[in-house]
């Protein structure tokens, strides 16, 4: 590709480099020191080292290669002063295989395509409905969706058929990726009853098994947990020997891999001030075999902005659906919303959708309609619950950033409503979501070989 046409994609592919080497002189040092207000002496000593040919000084990097200043949005913490290489990529300098290393350089189509789990989430749902996860009990499961008949595509009836190389590698793919993206725990659930992270991690194993050379496992807030991105990075290093690379979605800062919520949230008692607009009590849910919710209880009081977190399939969604009436599970269940009970009275819909404003990841899949366009339509007049799933899931970080302030100013301007936003990770949220609510995880459902 010319790099006239190239377009960056904000992976941060090639910060990740390793042996990467990013040379500084005298002049760079001086500026990125006085921009990260430190002396020249103590940045030499601390953020650079000497080059592998000891004639220049060059910037320290993580033992996997990420360059330190690449922050968790794939972003540049010294962008205004980044070295000259850093700079000017790809349009004044590449290397041989720069194309293999960044997606925005390599050619369309053929064996080098790029796929992003987000494009392949959209197509998926192309042929679904908004709704259908509340309403399957059985359908296409994971195990069949990733067997390599459908994989590939495989006609049952073709005769002399002969697919060999295809099916040994196949196989090499699934004994990579079976344990680490814990594919046996899926096997048995349709496809359409999937989680939004649940659905990026099978998607991200079809593309993995069909060979494709680069995958961009999607923005900082891609829809996978911590401890998944983390499971991610782990992995990658693993497909590339397979020739399949992964567009991880930011550095993993937590080794631990567990959420860690910033400073201004906490568990907040029950104060008992405010009306209630949500009343969950002492509800218990099962989707199919699993038991998704025991004896949950959950009051959200008028201005009250909570933060919703849990491991991918831990239910979020499905409790906004509860809340919304999206899943028909609501009406047997022990909830009131702007005081009224679809278990025990006929409500009429309108008397409480009407107040209630929805962005979510999902929405964007099924209905076309990007997160900014949903926020507009959920900042209505009458709204008075504001619930955010994901909502920044596909978005660059420029465009969260503008998101989070357009909701953090209409809260503002809107004391009284209460807010409820579904993200993984919180570094993103606006200061005025000070409670917590952490869905707990799950007994696991025994899987079977299949």
């Amino acid at each position: 590709m010319d790099a006239n046409d190239f377009k960056c994609r904000c992976c941060g592919a090639c910060c990740r480099i390793k042996d990467g080497i990013v040379r500084v002189s005298d002049s760079e040092i001086a500026a990125v020191a006085a921009y990260l207000k430190m002396s020249e002496a103590e940045f030499i000593a601390n953020e650079t080292e000497l080059a592998p040919d000891r004639k220049s000084l060059m910037l320290k990097s993580y033992p996997d290669g990420a360059c330190k200043y690449l922050t968790a949005d794939n972003l540049c913490a010294i962008n205004d002063v980044k070295p000259e290489k850093c700079r000017t990529f790809p349009h004044e300098w590449q290397n041989p295989d720069s194309a293999s290393v960044c997606p925005g350089l390599a050619p369309t189509g053929g064996a080098a395509a790029s796929v992003s789990t987000e494009e392949a989430q959209n197509a998926l749902c192309a042929s679904g409905w908004l709704q259908e996860r509340y309403h399957c009990d059985d359908g296409e499961t994971v195990a069949r969706h990733l067997s390599f008949k459908t994989v590939f595509d495989i006609n049952p009836f073709e005769v002399g058929g002969n697919h060999a190389a295809e099916k040994r590698e196949y196989k090499k793919r699934m004994a990579a990726i079976e344990v680490p993206l814990d594919l046996k725990a899926l096997w048995r659930k349709p496809v359409a009853a999937l989680s939004n992270g649940e659905m990026r991690r099978v998607l991200l194993a079809r593309l993995i098994l069909q060979g494709v050379p680069t995958i961009d496992v999607g923005s900082g807030t891609g829809g996978l947990d911590v401890e998944w991105r983390a499971k991610l990075a782990l992995l990658s290093g693993e497909l590339e020997k397979l020739g399949v690379r992964l567009v991880l979605p930011g550095r993993a800062r937590n080794p631990e891999g567990r959420a860690h919520p910033p400073p201004h949230l906490n568990v907040p008692k029950n104060d008992n001030r405010g009306k209630e607009i949500v009343t969950i009590r002492n509800i218990t849910v099962r989707v199919g075999k699993r038991l998704l919710f025991d004896d949950f209880s959950w009051i959200i009081r008028e201005g009250e902005r909570w933060v919703l977190q849990g491991e991918n399939g831990s239910g979020k969604t499905t409790l906004f659906a509860l809340i919304t009436g999206d899943s028909p599970l609501a009406y047997a269940c022990d909830i009131s919303v702007f005081g009224f009970n679809r278990g025990k009275c006929a409500v009429p819909m309108e008397k409480i959708r009407d107040k209630i404003g929805v962005v979510s990841s999902e929405r964007q899949a099924y209905l076309g309609l990007s997160p900014q366009k949903q926020l507009d339509l959920a900042l209505k007049a009458r709204t008075r619950l504001l619930l955010l799933d994901e909502p920044c899931c596909n978005l660059t970080h420029a465009e969260a950033v503008q998101f989070a302030s357009k909701v953090s100013a209409w809260l503002d301007d809107h004391p009284r409503a209460a807010a409820i936003w579904i993200e993984h990770s919180s570094d993103m949220l606006p200061a005025s979501f000070d409670r917590l609510r952490v869905l707990a995880p799950r007994p696991r459902e025994p899987s079977r070989e299949t």
